[in-house]
């Protein structure tokens, strides 16, 4: 999808958990979910978009998160971008993304 924006938005503990088993039980991700509510409620078509690039979560203890978006805040990053650049500094054996073709010569 073009243009994806971040945003942030507060469910209740009862809303999120209903969004997270109905997303499990179709085999989407919240993201894509609400996405196409939001679409399908506006009146716009679907836009197919690339699966190997959509937002993916991961799950979080309340304190863990805010501890983390306090260190964020005093580097002057967000709590993604801090995550995201921790991540790619780690070294992996298997570095193929899902998507990626390789060819071996």
């Amino acid at each position: 999808m073009k243009n994806k924006k971040h945003v942030t938005f507060s469910l209740t503990d009862e809303a999120h958990r209903r969004l997270r088993e109905y997303a499990e039980r179709v085999n989407q991700n919240a993201s894509t979910l609400i996405g196409e509510w939001i679409l399908e409620k506006t009146g716009t078509g679907l836009i197919v978009h690339d699966s190997s690039k959509e937002l993916k979560l991961i799950g979080l203890r309340a304190d863990t998160y805010f501890h983390l978006e306090q260190w964020a805040e005093e580097h002057h990053t967000t709590a993604t971008q801090a995550v995201t650049d921790w991540i790619w500094k780690q070294k992996v054996h298997k570095s193929e993304i899902p998507g990626q073709q390789y060819l071996t010569l």
